[in-house]
Parts: C-alpha cells; sequence; structure tokens
C-alpha cells in the first residue's frame, strides 16, 4: 500500500488489507495520511531492530539504495 513511483512514496488504496482504510468514506489524503502513520510507527518501534520486506520490486531497489546510503556512514 505503500509504493515509490516517479521519485517518491504514494500510497495505493487497492493494495490495503484494511478494511476500513479501503472505504470510500475515507479521503485519498487522510488514506495517505493514515498509511504514512502506520509506517512511521512500525518503522520507529523496534527495539531489537526493524526488518523490511516490499513486495514491489521498483521500492525494493530504493530501499536497497536507501539503507546502503545510511550503512555507508
Amino acid at each position: 500500500d505503500l509504493v515509490w513511483r516517479g521519485g517518491g512514496f504514494r500510497t495505493v488504496r487497492a493494495a490495503n488489507q484494511d478494511p476500513e482504510l479501503k472505504k470510500k468514506s475515507v479521503t485519498d489524503h487522510d488514506f495517505d495520511v493514515l498509511v504514512r502513520h502506520v509506517y512511521k510507527v512500525l518503522l520507529t518501534r523496534g527495539m531489537q531492530g526493524t526488518v523490511i520486506y516490499a513486495v514491489d520490486k521498483q521500492t525494493r531497489d530504493v530501499l536497497k539504495h536507501l539503507v546502503g546510503q545510511e550503512a555507508g556512514r
């Protein structure tokens, strides 16, 4: 539900598994904010570390690049 496209991360409602967020009563803007918040919470709570796996190849390649840059510091 979060992929790298066109030089930035984009949310994809159709890929989201939360039935409440799939509803059209949630605006596109609110969907975007909520999904990004979920990822922020999940990625900042790891006590021993965090594993990230991206199904989407383009997103996975960008994440590998970003993590590689961080590891090289």
